[in-house]
Order: C-alpha cells, then structure tokens, then sequence
C-alpha cells in the first residue's frame, strides 16, 4: 500500500495547523492582538481575541500598526458564533470568525488523511482488513487477495 506525497505532507500540516490553532485560542482569551492596514480610503484590522478571528474596517484612517493588549481581569468574554457587529471595540462595523470554524474546516480533512493510511494489524488481509488467523490457502475468503507471505 503505497501512500502519495499529498496525503504525507498533507496530514502533518494539518495536525500543526490544529495545534496552532488551539494554542491560538488559547492565548486570545487572555490577550487581544491585531494589525490596521491601510487600504486606500479605507482602514482594515485583522485581530485575534475573545477565541475568534475579527476583521474589521472603518472609513476614518488610521496609522497602520501592530497592537497588543491584556484582556481585562474579569471572566473574558468567548465568542462561540459568528456575528456581525457594527460599532464594536473594534472599528465601524466587524466579522467576527470563532476560531472553532477555522478548526473543524483543518481537523475533519487532517484525521480522515491519518485514518485513511492506517495499516490493518498483522494477521489480517491488507486489501479489506479479514481476520486471515487460522487460514492456510494463502487466499483471503472475504475478498479474493492473495495473502503476501514473508519469508525468513
């Protein structure tokens, strides 16, 4: 059973992009950080804070800059849906993303990459996973396969 290069690389960078993820989480419910872009008339921030990704943009310009800040010490508030605020913290109007969306849409493809390329125990038929103990035709009953044997 032959992997593909894809499904190598593509399984590992899932499973880091998971735990940046959660480390990401992590540290937005403590802490707030963002950076203001200027786009033309327009000013734009991307954010991280509350367990979400916020993008917000504004019509009055602003000098465009990275910014880190403390939540404060009460309960920190957690953003478990997506919204749409308008007049936030954040600018004029804001896109609020829980970073559990971005988590589901890299975890669900990483663990079917990790479950697909799971070998079957020994003793079993490599093409459809039959219990093959006991079976000495060489001949998988369920499937067909010829049993590869190994010789010492």
């Amino acid at each position: 059973m032959k992997r593909s290069r894809f499904r190598k690389w593509g399984k590992w960078v899932g499973l880091v992009g998971c735990v940046v993820i959660v480390t990401v989480f992590a540290v937005s419910v403590c802490w707030r950080l963002g950076r203001v872009f200027r786009c033309g008339s327009q000013t734009v921030m991307l954010a991280v804070g509350h367990g979400c990704l916020m993008v917000g943009h504004d019509d009055k310009p602003t000098v465009s800059e990275w910014w880190v800040e403390r939540s404060r010490p009460q309960a920190p508030r957690v953003y478990w849906m997506p919204d749409y605020s308008r007049g936030s913290w954040l600018m004029l109007s804001a896109t609020i993303i829980p970073l559990w969306i971005p988590f589901l849409i890299v975890a669900i493809p990483t663990l079917l990459l990790w479950r697909r390329d799971r070998r079957p125990p020994a003793n079993h038929c490599q093409s459809c996973g039959y219990n093959l103990t006991g079976n000495v035709s060489g001949v998988c009953p369920e499937c067909g396969t010829e049993r590869l044997t190994t010789k010492a």
